[in-house]
């Protein structure tokens, strides 16, 4: 399992917009890549316009299939006119980790319950 965290910034005011055109995108990826196992948008609750992508895919082989996709090279302009010279790109943490097993496992599987969201949740 491949885990990402995506820092990043919109420009000032543009929340609304950019989450609508995230909202697009994260729908295609859901459809289209079975070895993604979740991409969720959470907004800050202390910063506007501040948002984490947290991303989880099956093996790198799932990783470059979401990179290389049409539908993301289809909704990157969607997005993209959110991250002018005003927004900032904060950094990407990546974690490697083997399959989880047990209790923890339904955690990260679309379709399991994963317990109480704060309400910053988008998608």
């Amino acid at each position: 399992m491949i885990g990402l965290m995506v820092e990043l910034a919109v420009t000032p005011d543009s929340g609304a917009a950019f989450e609508r055109a995230f909202a697009v995108q994260a729908a295609a990826v859901q459809a289209n890549e079975p070895g993604n196992r979740l991409y969720e948008l959470f907004k800050s609750t202390t910063l506007s316009d501040s948002y984490t992508l947290v991303e989880i895919y099956e093996d790198d082989a799932a990783l470059q299939a979401h990179r290389a996709s049409p539908h993301m090279a289809a909704n990157r302009p969607l997005t993209a006119p959110f991250s002018g010279p005003a927004a900032r790109h904060a950094g990407v943490r990546g974690h490697r980790a083997p399959p989880l097993t047990g209790a923890l496992a339904g955690l990260f599987y679309r379709g399991e319950p994963m317990g109480d969201l704060p309400e910053s949740r988008i998608g």
